[in-house]
């Protein structure tokens, strides 16, 4: 199974007017390190569409090289953003809407997303359902409970994680899948098939995707490279 980078699918983030935040540095901050995910993302998605379908193993030395390259550089930086962000939950609780902003939520929750400890993305997980109201973003509770689930090697609720295999994209199997468009619909997703589509448009098109998607990657190395989708 080739990795399915996580982009950011279906999760714009709505914002309004600039509203005023408790902590600008953080929220700074927050927007550097989720561009240099993203950025490290699409530039293997590039690498995908250039080299349909990805077969690692029958790459050629160099191509293989450069693939290398880029995979050990997105892991890097979310081994690097993952360490960071466990020193803003520990010192700040969740990093919710009024302390940085709804883009800052978006984006600390992008980084817990995107983190290989799974043990930590639950205590966040945690965090974030016991947030106020309006703190956090329920499709994001979602997209990380799903993580999580398939993490653990359990079905998901929501359908939103991923893998890539034989240049198509592979869902992680889904708990009561006749009915999860349904549980979609009352957080606000878009359909299953509609968000299928998009994952595979994503992934055919060298094009960076506009800011504001949500993002597909798996466990264990597949879609994502190390867990589920977004």
């Amino acid at each position: 199974m080739i990795k399915l980078p996580v982009l950011w699918l279906g999760l714009t983030v709505i914002c309004q007017a600039p509203e005023p935040v408790k902590e600008p540095d953080l929220a700074r901050e927050l927007k550097r390190r989720a561009d240099l995910d993203q950025e490290c993302r699409n530039a293997v998605i590039r690498f995908m569409a250039e080299h349909n379908p990805l077969v690692p193993a029958s790459l050629e030395p160099a191509v293989a090289a450069a693939y290398k390259a880029l995979d050990d550089k997105w892991h890097e930086v979310d081994r690097d953003n993952q360490a960071w962000i466990k020193t803003v939950v520990a010192k700040h609780g969740w990093p919710g809407k009024s302390l940085v902003g709804p883009k800052g939520a978006f984006r600390a929750w992008l980084l817990v997303q995107h983190a290989t400890d799974v043990e930590f993305q639950e205590a966040c997980l945690r965090k974030m359902e016991a947030a106020a109201r309006g703190e956090v973003e329920s499709k994001h509770l979602a997209y990380l409970k799903d993580r999580i689930l398939v993490t653990r090697g359990k079905k998901q609720i929501y359908g939103t994680q991923a893998t890539y295999a034989n240049g198509k994209v592979v869902l992680f199997p889904i708990e009561e899948e006749a009915t999860v468009d349904e549980r979609r619909k009352a957080i606000g997703l878009e359909p299953l098939r509609d968000y299928v589509k998009h994952l595979e448009e994503s992934n055919k098109s060298p094009a960076s995707p506009k800011p504001g998607k949500a993002d597909p990657k798996p466990p264990s190395r597949g879609a994502d490279g190390r867990a589920p989708t977004p």
